[in-house]
Order: structure tokens, then C-alpha cells, then sequence
């Protein structure tokens, strides 16, 4: 809870001072991939999180790796946080951060899942559909999954839509059971 409270404050911040100068986009470009830099590299997670490895050496790996890479106004917010101790909360900023971003944006994250990655037409099929129910725009995110079988699962705005082949399969496994 007081993780969480910690990176709201701070992804709120970093939005607020990236419109007031007109950087909303760059960071919000910067933010997302400072995030897949975390979350896909368990060496670099375990930089962060290590309590030996102090403050300024931190800044130092930061530097190297992104300097190049994103906004000076980013680069400069990531160190305010590893001055601060609080590099072990940077996925989560990231998160709210971009949870703000899709607020102010006003668009809706959607997630498909399915057991073969959808072609172009059922991914514009869906996000009309999205688009319809949600009244914003539509980020659609594939995962593939084969032991759904067939059909897809579809979660957006709270709701989770089930049409895969398993969870029927489930459906008849249960009403042969109970019969």
C-alpha cells in the first residue's frame, strides 16, 4: 500500500511537470521503455534492488544505459528517485505513470489472449467493439496462450469475456459431473 501510494506520488508528479513543458509524449515514450528495460532484464532488477550497491554507482549504470536513450527530463527524474532510495519502486511509477497517461489520454487498455496470434482484421473487429462499450480509444495487447484452444479471452475496463474453447470445455466438465 505505502509502495503504491509512493509511486503515484511520483509518476504524478513526472506527469505533471512533463505537460507544464510539453514533454508529455517523450516521456510517456521514455517511461514505457525505461519499464521493459526492468521488467525483461533480471540482472538489471537485481542492480536495483541490491542495498550494496550505493546511490551513486546506480546513477552511474542509469547514466550509461539510458543517456542516449530518453529525455534529459527523464533521465534526470530517474536519478531524483535513485537519490532517494527508491529505485525498487521504478516499475511501479512507470506503471501508475502510464496508467495516468491513458487517464488523461482517455484511452483503454484491452487484453486478447488466444492460441494463435490474430490477423489485422480481428484486431480492428475487436477494437471497434471496445471502442463502442468503452467510448475511448483502444490500446489493444496480444498475449498467445495455446492451452486455450481455440477462441479468445478478452479483459478491458474490469470485465473479462471468456469465448475460449477451455472455458467450454470446463462448462461441459462441470454439468457432467453434477449430472
Amino acid at each position: 500500500m505505502k509502495d503504491t501510494r509512493i509511486a503515484v506520488r511520483y509518476a504524478k508528479a513526472l506527469f505533471d511537470l512533463s505537460k507544464e513543458q510539453n514533454l508529455l509524449e517523450q516521456v510517456n515514450i521514455d517511461m514505457q521503455f525505461v519499464s521493459d528495460v526492468c521488467t525483461k532484464n533480471k540482472d538489471f532488477r537485481g542492480v536495483l534492488a541490491s542495498p550494496v550497491i550505493k546511490a551513486n554507482k546506480k546513477i552511474s549504470i542509469f547514466k550509461e544505459i539510458f543517456s542516449d536513450r530518453i529525455s534529459k527530463m527523464s533521465l534526470g527524474f530517474l536519478n531524483i528517485i535513485m537519490k532517494k532510495r527508491r529505485e525498487n519502486n521504478i516499475v511501479s511509477i512507470t506503471s501508475q505513470f502510464a496508467k495516468i497517461y491513458n487517464e488523461y489520454k482517455d484511452i483503454e487498455i484491452a487484453y486478447v489472449t488466444s492460441p494463435i496470434p490474430l490477423d489485422e482484421s480481428q484486431k480492428l473487429t475487436l477494437i471497434e467493439v471496445i471502442k463502442k462499450k468503452s467510448q475511448k480509444s483502444v490500446k489493444l495487447i496480444e498475449k498467445i496462450d495455446p492451452e486455450i484452444i481455440g477462441g479468445f479471452i478478452l479483459n478491458f475496463g474490469g470485465n473479462i469475456y471468456d469465448s475460449s474453447i477451455k472455458d467450454k470445455a470446463k462448462m461441459v466438465e462441470r454439468e457432467l459431473v453434477s449430472f
